[in-house]
């Protein structure tokens, strides 16, 4: 080494920067990226190599991605990149901890150091995103993410993630924070996470920071995510999501990059990804609409509309709103629909939950349920719908409309003659593919009753039983003396109700289509010579993504029906649950 190198390398201190920081939570199972930097004032002696190693068998193996890297005299820092594998059983990691060694074999003050990683479980869950809002109308203007960005210009997303302590999941879930913990942020599609969003931190007071995206590997194989670390102290993920509307050109017209954008937080392991299946719900970014008429969609029909005014059916909380068919709709578009409108934007505010999805083919009706109550009685109001896709919104015209009252609440009608017992309800827990009548006193353990406060953790295991948030149980009977059950073999018509925070809506089970009650006998009872149970599956997301109040639960309503020859229903008592299936904790 010459002198002047001597006299460079006297004194001097490295910096070591790695992408997973020292002291970080990890969990049982993870693999991550790990990149290492060191660096200094000065410059290195060239030919060093930067040597990262783990002792054998201590629950920790990492793995060089391409070529050791080593120094060079011409550069202040080296940096490594790496494959990290935690193991998934604690046979080999001890009081939860594993650590690595960061080696530069430097002539004058070598560096050496000792790292380590936390490890713990985590309830898969926890990692599933909740959003503020479902569309975000992109501005007109572009302007630099800041602190003081008003709510209606970026979709803030938030979760918190949860320590699996070892209790029951269905009944006793964990509410144990895990803090400081790596998770990655991905995207579906996607493009979205790296050319038409901007992600960044959430604060009031710290500059935001905008978090660049990796990506490893192509093509399928590949991987692009934004690492993000659970807060100290809460255990909470949380970060802002804008549209990327920057101008190509400085100073020009913003460049709209409307898009529907699916989020999640994931943990990679060795053979799948923790929390695939709990992607956040789909948000969209529309565009404003267009200065010209061209291109706009038709008016919603309404069939129930006479001059534009609407009598409401007493026995439905909701009319009827069709599409026209013959526009060049797409399988995943999300269709929208408004009652006000600001200038050229779409009132958020004024979003009819839950968004539909275009349906049907080319010899069906488009037809969606509108609620009565998202109109002021006797108050000249307005509809529209939008269809948002990936590069595309298109508008409809506005339709004016009158809502003259007459229709049912968003809870169970009062007024209704309610004979038949109510259902019983099951969590998402049921082992309703080996016993599809849930007869088996067994499955009650899964059983949710009235007083149960129905979380997320009752409908986690939707991704493990083919996408059903609970179950519905019905029992039917052959004894003709019984006048509180329905009879086997009849037909039946389920309903549930909302009335929450962020959802206020009727939704028809098996899309309004009558259901037929099994005339087999349920195995239990020993010794059951009447009763035939049939489980009506409740499909992901509908129970899912209900805010509770403030300081009030959410309310939940299960009811059913059936119809005779002439028509006339016949109702079961109403099952009502107090509900809050939007927040992990």
């Amino acid at each position: 080494m010459t002198e002047v190198n001597k006299r460079k390398l006297s004194g001097i201190t490295l910096t070591p920067t790695l992408s997973v920081p020292d002291d970080t939570t990890v969990t049982y199972g993870q693999q991550f990226y790990l990149d290492v930097t060191l660096s200094t004032e000065a410059s290195f002696p060239s030919g060093i190599p930067l040597n990262v190693t783990v002792k054998e068998n201590s629950g920790i193996k990492i793995q060089l991605i391409g070529n050791i890297p080593v120094t060079s005299n011409m550069e202040n820092s080296i940096t490594g990149h790496y494959l990290v594998a935690i193991e998934d059983t604690n046979t080999n990691i001890k009081n939860g901890q594993v650590s690595f060694n960061i080696e530069l074999a430097l002539p004058i003050h070598p560096y050496n150091k000792d790292f380590k990683y936390n490890v713990k479980k985590i309830i898969p869950y926890s990692l599933q995103l909740q959003s503020d809002k479902l569309v975000c109308v992109i501005p007109e203007e572009y302007s630099k993410p800041d602190n003081n960005d008003p709510q209606d210009t970026y979709i803030l997303y938030k979760t918190t993630l949860l320590e699996d302590t070892g209790s029951s999941l269905s009944k006793t879930p964990s509410n144990t924070p895990l803090k400081n913990t790596l998770v990655y942020l991905v995207s579906s599609p996607i493009l979205d996470i790296t050319r038409d969003v901007i992600v960044t931190s959430d604060s009031n007071t710290e500059p935001l920071i905008t978090y660049t995206p990796s990506s490893y590997g192509d093509g399928d194989g590949g991987l692009t995510f934004i690492n993000l670390i659970s807060d100290n102290n809460t255990g909470e993920i949380r970060f802002r999501v804008y549209s990327n509307n920057k101008p190509i050109i400085s100073g020009g017209a913003p460049d709209y990059k409307p898009t529907v954008l699916s989020l999640g937080c994931e943990v990679i392991t060795e053979d799948y990804q923790v929390g695939e299946g709990y992607m956040a719900r789909k948000v969209c970014f529309i565009t404003p609409r267009p200065f010209w008429a061209l291109g706009e969609l038709a008016q919603l029909y309404i069939p129930d509309a006479n001059n534009g005014n609407i009598i409401g059916d007493p026995d439905s909380p909701s009319f009827n709103a069709e599409i026209q068919t013959d526009a060049n709709y797409k399988a995943n578009d999300q269709l929208l629909f408004f009652t006000k409108e600001k200038g050229s934007e779409p009132d958020i505010s004024s979003l009819i939950q839950p968004i539909n999805f275009m349906h049907g083919d080319d010899n069906d009706i488009y037809s969606y349920p509108i609620p009565y109550n998202s109109f002021t009685v006797n108050k000249e109001s307005e509809i529209f719908y939008v269809i948002a896709r990936v590069g595309e919104t298109l508008y409809s015209r506005i339709k004016e409309i009158k809502y003259m009252g007459g229709g049912s609440e968003d809870i169970p009608p009062g007024t209704v003659s309610r004979i038949y017992n109510k259902v019983e309800v099951f969590s998402s827990y049921a082992d309703y593919n080996n016993d599809n009548k849930l007869s088996n006193p067994g499955e009650l353990g899964a059983k949710i009753f009235e007083d149960d406060l129905t979380t997320r953790a009752q409908l986690a295991n939707y991704i493990f039983n083919g996408g059903n948030d609970a179950y519905l149980r019905i029992v039917a009977t052959n004894d003709p003396a019984d006048t509180k059950r329905p009879k086997a073999g009849s037909d039946i018509y389920v309903n549930m109700y909302i009335k929450s925070a962020n959802k206020n809506l009727f939704q028809p089970i098996n899309k309004n289509q009558k259901i037929n009650l099994s005339s087999t006998l349920d195995k239990y009872p020993v010794g059951n010579i009447y009763l035939c149970s049939t489980v009506v599956p409740i499909p992901h997301p509908f129970y899912t993504d209900i805010d509770a109040y403030e300081n009030e639960s959410a309310m939940v309503y299960f009811e059913y029906y059936t119809k005779d020859k002439n028509n006339m229903r016949t109702y079961s008592e109403y099952w009502h649950g107090l509900t809050d299936t939007s927040a992990s904790i």
